[in-house]
């Protein structure tokens, strides 16, 4: 029996710097196609080809921004519509919410997202050989070799620019991430600070990734925090500092201090709509 042929490449035309005219193109809560856009976008003196926006479109359908109701046209959904919100006033937000939904849709979709598993592999391998950067090629290997063994009963197929993409939208992320030499990752940064978003999403994404009840405590070890700092490229403390800044602002979440340490308590799952 034939092996079932399974995309874990990244299939992503979209350049970050075109995501935000593109977002702000499209008219909520109107049906819109390619064309609607292009035609938007060229009142406001943007110049990209209808082909490159439908694209565009059939990738944030992907992701979960958009609905696709045919062949041509496309609305927001829940997340797209709070998501064109956020890049209107806190661009730095939204480029760490869009990161999130590239990684964490492996875990929280409906296990056939190939390319999320992707981008997920690929930040926490960037993450953990932090102190000992790899080349694209050789992040390429051991990623498409990890597949081949994970899902032998399937055929993985990988395009030579998976790597390039994550480390595309890896480098849209403020503060930055990746430092880039002709396409070649040189440095990975802890980054000292970012969103509360990102912070409380990468909690529930934890709850979910161990699989407990929310509303349980959740204790705040080294190897628990780990699955987090993949997410948010963030050391332990600060880690432990941004959640704690992110309790004072939503009321679900809240640390306690025990006999065993720090716990999370996360009083239900978050999502996008909710928190942003």
């Amino acid at each position: 029996m034939p092996k079932k042929i399974s995309t874990f490449h990244i299939q992503n035309p979209v350049i970050p710097k075109n995501v935000l005219p593109i977002l702000k193109g499209i008219n909520h809560p109107d049906q819109v196609t390619p064309i609607d856009v292009f035609h938007s976008l060229k009142l406001q003196n943007i110049e990209l080809k209808e082909a490159y926006i439908s694209k565009c479109m059939d990738w944030m359908n992907k992701l979960g921004l958009l609905k696709k109701h045919n062949s041509k046209s496309y609305s927001f959904t829940a997340t797209g519509v709070r998501l064109k919100h956020v890049a209107e006033f806190r661009e730095e937000t939204f480029f760490d919410l869009i990161h999130y939904l590239f990684f964490s849709r492996w875990v929280l979709g409906k296990g056939d997202d190939y390319w999320s598993w992707t981008y997920q592999r690929i930040c926490e391998l960037m993450w953990k050989d932090r102190s000992n950067i790899r080349t694209r090629s050789e992040i390429f290997s051991q990623i498409s070799g990890e597949a081949k063994q994970l899902f032998a009963n399937q055929s993985a197929a990988f395009g030579t620019e998976t790597v390039g993409v994550v480390l595309r939208w890896l480098g849209a992320l403020s503060p930055e991430v990746v430092i880039l030499d002709k396409g070649n990752p040189t440095k990975i940064i802890e980054r000292p600070w970012f969103s509360p978003e990102l912070s409380v999403l990468s909690v529930s994404y934890l709850y979910k990734v161990l699989d407990l009840s929310f509303d349980a405590p959740l204790l705040l070890t080294p190897e628990t925090i780990s699955v987090m700092s993949a997410i948010c490229f963030a050391s332990e403390s600060t880690m432990k500092t941004m959640i704690e800044t992110a309790s004072t602002t939503y009321p679900f979440l809240s640390l306690h201090v025990g006999e065993w340490g720090v716990s999370v308590i996360l009083k239900h799952e978050v999502s996008i709509e909710n928190v942003s």
